[in-house]
């Protein structure tokens, strides 16, 4: 599954440093961390449980030049458009760090990562369901990386860090990819052929569609 014609490059002000679990590393080859990465030329994709002692996040962090936030749940956690955020953003170079894995991967990523835990945390306020039916969510507004990454890249446009752009584009190959794993769970060649569990493409487009309110993620 090719997707890399599929993929648009996404100029970016801010660095956007991907932390992704060794699990999900060999796993997904065509994952939405994957995609993510190859959109934004200014990113970094890096491998790795305890960032604690890591020398490249470690420079990164202890950089003056460099205002490090990471998305994370919390009542510590900022909206991006938050004053602090623009301000701090405007002067200095913004990083943000987004953990790539699952769910039970990330908690333990960032609760080894002693580092992680001292840079700010930051929130972004879901406006629908994630699309990505083919993975099961913990929870209903929970979101896939790229679609995180997303909406992070919206709201530093609101706050005036980034410049304006058709965001939503980065999620052309990952909505192909999604398509693409509907479409062969539907194939009755296939030995990945589901019957009557296979995915419902109705379902699926009502379920992008509902979810209007806005909830707390990271």
């Amino acid at each position: 599954m090719c997707l890399c014609s599929l993929v648009q490059k996404f100029d970016t002000n801010a660095l956007f440093f991907f932390l992704v679990h060794p699990k999900e590393f060999r796993k997904e080859k065509v994952g939405s961390g994957r995609i993510s990465h190859s959109s934004l030329p200014n990113s970094i994709f890096h491998m790795g449980i305890d960032f604690s002692h890591d020398k490249i996040v470690n420079e990164i962090i202890d950089d003056p030049n460099n205002f490090c936030v990471i998305l994370w749940p919390g009542e510590e956690s900022l909206p991006i458009t938050n004053s602090y955020i623009i301000e701090q953003g405007q002067i200095k170079r913004l990083v943000v760090f987004i953990l790539d894995g699952t769910w039970t991967c990330a908690r333990k990523m960032y609760r080894q990562s002693s580092n992680l835990q001292k840079i700010q945390k930051v929130a972004i306020y879901p406006s629908a369901p994630s699309i990505f039916v083919i993975k099961q969510q913990p929870l209903e507004n929970c979101l896939s990386t790229i679609e995180a990454l997303v909406y992070v890249l919206k709201d530093l446009e609101k706050a005036g860090l980034e410049k304006e752009a058709n965001w939503d584009d980065i999620l052309i190959p990952f909505k192909r990819m999604i398509q693409q794993q509907i479409e062969i769970s539907q194939d009755p060649t296939r030995k990945s052929y589901r019957g009557k569990q296979s995915y419902d493409l109705e379902a699926i487009k009502k379920r992008a569609q509902d979810g209007t309110r806005k909830r707390k993620l990271f």
